[in-house]
């Protein structure tokens, strides 16, 4: 005991040994916790007390910088033989035992390192019950002595409950209690949170407020209700009003504020309104829905609560936030029978689209949700993409963005991914896996930097009567859907691999036979089919008709480059496709108006019209009736030639032969093996003939030729693209 009270004297002398108090530190209670709040280093402290501390706890930032700490009926001593400090900082000092509070404690003595006194205050002004104060955590239920008694609530309000909703506008509904012992006429009251931004009140609706007043509004956090008849909620208890809310944050706690309830006569009554409630909002996703299905106009459900009416094939929600775990539901538009139920549980935070694919009641391709992950939006110059293949009866395909591989082996059911493009101007190329390309869509998206987009392909590439045919489409996060518009392809097309060797035809200006749009074709009636290299095990060399150039007239002078063929086989090397030197131009003209295709005769004003001519140029074209094949060499079988152009938009050329007259009848299926046009049915004579089929009237997809004469059957699949 003496040397205890020995080292408290000097403890005390050394404290007060200086005078002067360069930093402060701020101490303050929560609950037995002196917490403090210091500019420099507590080297260490004294305070008085009136018998409220009964003792120390463990624990605290003293006890772990090595003070000795100690507490008697009447002081509080802390300090370090070794010259330890509590840092300076915030944290917890000591854990006091006891009823303590503010106004229990005195006389603090602090001392920094070296022996500095430090300054020291409470970081907010005690709250004492009964020192005539009646102060923010007071109030007349916990200090009458200095808040006044306390008036007998008229009404009690409170939150009895929170749950989130799914709504557009709602993120959570709150439920408001009311117990009541008079008549109610009219009400309003606010809603606050210091934690949760924006918060705002977007329905309220239901409850005795619903059932009894005519008029409940919301305006902003606020809500308001009365009746213009006079109506009153009687004296009860019971649910008063629900409210939708909506706002920004995770969690926190809402509060009633400026609430106000009055009697028939206008007189407010006292109103209880009880503690907040706490709240915190589900974990959630960003998702897109697109009907890719071609199927009736439906209507969507979320946990069994209609969340999208009237939806459209074709059509897509914005970008919408939902719960991570929900079970979507589709029911037939206006009707409440879920014909189809799919759960998905998805990633917080993440981003998704969901389509809506496939066909009810079909077993190949049926009805289904297909879900993925992508990411909305994109950098400031670029496009986010995430493609899907959802036609049901197409294959597999290679899709092309200007001329490059985008997808290779896409197939149906399938989603590429999010992948970050440049925003600009693209063609899209369709093509069956290996193929060359049958459709092309324009794709502009120079005006879509920073944004993306979901593109599907939708439809049937072989309709039936009532199905849509084939498209794609581009889903924006706003929920437009913008059809990306079809590429005409050019009847003349030409598929050769590039010699490095041309012929330069040319077709003067002063060409009247031709229209704006016509296109030409420069043919080599028995040019190199294909390339033909000995190392790739090539022997014999194909030829044949070929297309080696092609060009649009637009009414000037138009100039085409025709690819020459090279040969090389006498270094071992590969005969390449092209025209052969020496062999006669041959021309061909789409009629692009006229839909027709026709031989020409062309007037050469330079050049003998042979490739290998120094130059060639027509001065004039002179029409003359399509016949590609040399007359003066009669067929010897019957042949069922590959119909040209394949796939067509709408007129295909068909060239047949047959090696004596005959009856020859030349017909149009489609998948589904009806018959749907008859191009020829009669007595032909023997030769090389050619029809053209005109199938504008016709849906895009697959169709088979079929031809038969006496034994002789053969069938050719084309495909038309729209």
């Amino acid at each position: 005991m003496y040397l205890t009270k020995k080292i408290n004297k000097l403890f005390v002398a050394f404290l007060m040994l200086s005078t002067v108090y360069t930093q402060d530190v701020l101490l303050s209670l929560d609950g037995s916790n002196m917490n403090y709040e210091s500019t420099a280093d507590i080297a260490g402290f004294q305070f008085n007390h009136n018998g409220c501390v009964t003792g120390l706890a463990s624990g605290g930032d003293a006890e772990a910088a090595g003070f000795t700490n100690s507490a008697s009926g009447t002081a509080v001593l802390g300090f370090s033989f070794s010259g330890a400090v509590v840092a300076a900082g915030t944290g917890t000092l000591l854990i006091l035992e006891g009823d303590v509070n503010q106004g229990c404690i005195s006389d603090f003595v602090f001392s920094g390192a070296g022996g500095t006194g430090l300054s020291v205050e409470w970081a907010a002004a005690p709250s004492v019950c009964g020192d005539g104060s009646c102060s923010d955590d007071e109030d007349c239920s916990s200090c009458p002595e200095d808040c006044g008694e306390c008036e007998e609530a008229d009404i009690e309000l409170s939150f009895t409950s929170y749950s989130s909703c799914n709504g557009e506008d709602c993120d959570g509904t709150l439920e408001v209690s009311m117990t009541n012992s008079v008549d109610v006429s009219g009400f309003q009251f606010d809603i606050i949170s210091e934690e949760l931004a924006d918060l705002t009140i977007t329905d309220a609706y239901g409850g005795s407020a619903g059932e009894t007043f005519n008029t409940l509004q919301a305006n902003g956090g606020r809500v308001l209700g009365f009746s213009l008849s006079g109506a009153v909620i009687p004296a009860g208890s019971g649910t008063l009003v629900f409210l939708d809310i909506s706002f920004t944050g995770d969690s926190g706690t809402i509060e009633f504020d400026a609430v106000q309830f009055s009697d028939p006569d206008a007189n407010p009554y006292v109103v209880n309104a009880g503690p907040g409630i706490d709240i915190a909002s589900d974990p959630t996703a960003s998702v897109q829905v697109i009907h890719n299905s071609a199927s009736p106009t439906v209507d969507i459900y979320i946990d069994g609560v209609l969340a999208v009416s009237d939806f459209a094939y074709r059509s897509a929600t914005p970008v919408i936030s939902l719960p991570t775990n929900f079970i979507v539901g589709v029911a037939a538009a206006g009707s409440t029978e879920i014909l189809a139920e799919f759960p998905f549980e998805l990633m917080e935070n993440g981003s998704y689209v969901v389509v809506a694919t496939g066909l009810l009641g079909n077993e190949i391709t049926p009805f289904g949700l297909a879900a993925s992950e992508t990411t909305f939006g994109a950098d400031a110059d670029n496009v986010g993409l995430n493609v899907y293949h959802g036609s049901t009866d197409a294959p597999a395909v290679d899709i092309y963005a200007n001329d490059a591989v985008l997808l290779s082996d896409f197939s149906y059911g399938s989603f590429s991914g999010y992948v970050s493009v440049p925003a600009a101007e693209y063609t899209l190329g369709v093509a069956p896996t290996g193929s060359s390309v049958i459709a092309e869509f324009s794709a502009p998206l120079s005006g879509l930097g920073g944004g993306s987009a979901t593109v599907f392909a939708s439809g049937f590439l072989t309709p039936g009567d009532s199905d849509p045919g084939f498209g794609l489409f581009a889903a924006l996060t706003d929920g437009t859907v913008l059809e990306l518009a079809p590429v005409v392809l050019p009847y003349y097309n030409v598929d050769l691999v590039e010699t490095g060797e041309y012929q330069l035809v040319i077709l003067q200006d002063v060409i009247t036979s031709l229209a704006v749009g016509d296109e030409v074709g420069i043919f080599d009636a028995n040019g190199v089919i294909e390339s033909c290299d000995p190392a790739s095990g090539c022997s014999d060399v194909a030829y044949g008709e070929v297309l080696v150039g092609s060009g649009v007239w637009n009414g000037s002078q138009l100039e085409i480059s025709a690819v020459m063929s090279a040969d090389l086989s006498d270094f071992g090397g590969p005969v390449l496709n092209g025209a052969i030197e020496d062999n006669p131009v041959k021309i061909k003209v789409w009629k692009t108006q006229e839909q027709e295709e026709w031989d020409v005769e062309a007037t050469w004003t330079a050049g003998n019209g042979d490739f290998g001519d120094f130059i060639l140029a027509a001065g004039e074209l002179t029409f003359t009736a399509l016949d590609i094949y040399d007359n003066a060499e009669m067929p010897t079988s019957f042949e069922l030639m590959d119909a040209y152009p394949n796939p067509f938009n709408p007129i295909t050329t068909i060239n047949f032969s047959i090696p004596f007259a005959t009856e020859v009848k030349v017909s149009i299926f489609d998948m589904l093996g009806r018959e749907v046009s008859i191009l020829s049915n009669e007595l032909l004579q023997v030769g090389s003939h050619s029809i053209n089929w005109n199938a504008s009237t016709m849906p895009s997809g697959f169709y088979f030729i079929h031809m038969v004469s006496n034994d002789f059957k053969s069938t050719q699949k084309i495909t038309l693209i729209k």
